[in-house]
């Protein structure tokens, strides 16, 4: 005799049982997705925040400054912070005390640059022939305010202006708008002619500026022709270069050293500085003006601040010619329209526009060691960085 066993039907699962079963389900994959991810290049990042933004009071320089700390000569003050960078990435400190408050490191690449204005630092790491990711950290928390992908033809040089970062290379300069890291366009250099009606192979050899932003260039028509150098000012245009003008240059061995918000574009040849406004025939050099081998220069929309051979000079508007100079025991510091300069006297607040003192902070004590001292503000708070470290002053 055969006996047949009959399965009785299963009865429905709960709802809720269904419902778990999807949540556990979704949790294996987002763990799969976690783990090829945490693979990525952001895997072997060490990255410490803070959840209460560190706040710096709203005031200006002391009429006396003290010393209240030291840091090593690599280390920078920011905002809230003291910042030390080294080859992987950034320890943020107490101005007080030193202790690290955020920090922001990678192993898997090298860093290749980096800059903290306002109130975010940008590094930027490479692979070891261009610099080609950025990512942007608030200075008051650490946290990432954006990260993006840095595109260059070849090796590529990073520059920082006011407002703005440009990755230069050979063949593209792409201009970069740094609250939330979007590319505003890209200027490539087989776009360009030299000469009108006439191909020409052009390099580009450095780029600055802000709301314009000037290219300097060489080109010539064939390998046999020796280099000719212009520079050629853009402007956004729905995302693209928008050509405002260029000036082709007769100067021996150019070298750009700034670009005004006007589009004036400032150069050094030899010991001249010269002032080229958008398209003219030729640049004019800067009466007042003659520099040494050291030369730093800050831009704001308030002027130019070029030190060397121990004095600053300020340019305004149409940088022909100097506002106003004084002898500086270290390079300046450039904040908007105000200048902090380092005298016998102290740290000066000078209106960059007048060259008027409005205040002398008095620094108690002896300068830090080392010929070339540089001076920064950051508030109540005040940093000189000398060959043996940073020095902080309240």
């Amino acid at each position: 005799m055969t006996s047949t066993r009959v399965r009785r039907p299963r009865a429905p699962r709960p709802w809720w049982f269904r419902l778990g079963a999807w949540v556990i389900a979704l949790g294996v994959v987002l763990s799969v997705v976690v783990a090829v991810a945490s693979s990525s290049s952001y895997g072997t990042t060490e990255h410490t925040q803070r959840n209460q933004p560190l706040t710096l009071p709203r005031t200006a320089l002391p009429s006396s400054l003290t010393e209240l700390e030291t840091f090593p000569a690599t280390a920078q003050l920011s905002g809230p912070v003291v910042l030390e960078v080294n080859d992987t990435g950034v320890d943020a400190r107490r101005t007080t005390g030193g202790k690290v408050v955020w920090s922001y490191h990678r192993t898997d690449a090298p860093l290749c640059a980096s800059s903290a204005t306002g109130s975010r630092m940008i590094l930027m790491y490479g692979d070891g022939t261009r610099c080609n990711e950025a990512v942007a950290l608030e200075l008051a928390t650490g946290k990432r305010a954006w990260s993006r992908t840095i595109e260059a033809a070849g090796p590529n040089e990073i520059i920082w202006q006011e407002g703005t970062f440009l990755s230069v290379d050979e063949q593209k300069v792409i201009l970069y708008e740094p609250t939330q890291g979007f590319e505003r366009f890209t200027f490539n250099a087989v776009d360009t002619r030299f000469s009108e009606g006439q191909e020409s192979t052009c390099q580009q050899l450095d780029a600055a500026g802000t709301i314009l932003i000037g290219t300097l260039q060489r080109c010539r028509s064939s390998s046999g022709d020796p280099w000719s150098y212009q520079v050629v000012v853009n402007s956004v245009n729905d995302g693209k270069p928008l050509e405002m003008g260029r000036t082709v240059l007769t100067l021996p061995d150019p070298q750009l050293l700034a670009v005004m918000p006007d589009g004036t574009s400032l150069l050094r040849s030899g010991e001249t500085v010269y002032a080229a406004a958008v398209g003219t025939q030729s640049p004019i050099p800067v009466a007042g003006l003659a520099v040494a081998d050291d030369v730093t220069v800050e831009a704001t929309g308030a002027g130019a601040l070029i030190t060397t051979g121990g004095t600053a000079y300020a340019l305004g508007a149409p940088y022909a010619q100097v506002s106003w100079s004084r002898p500086v025991l270290a390079t300046p510091s450039l904040r908007g329209g105000i200048a902090y300069l380092l005298s016998e006297a102290g740290i000066e607040t000078v209106d960059m526009r007048s060259g008027q003192t409005a205040s002398t902070s008095a620094l108690v004590g002896e300068l830090p060691a080392g010929a070339e001292l540089k001076v920064d503000v950051s508030g109540p708070v005040a940093g000189i960085t000398g060959s043996d470290g940073l020095t902080i002053y309240a």
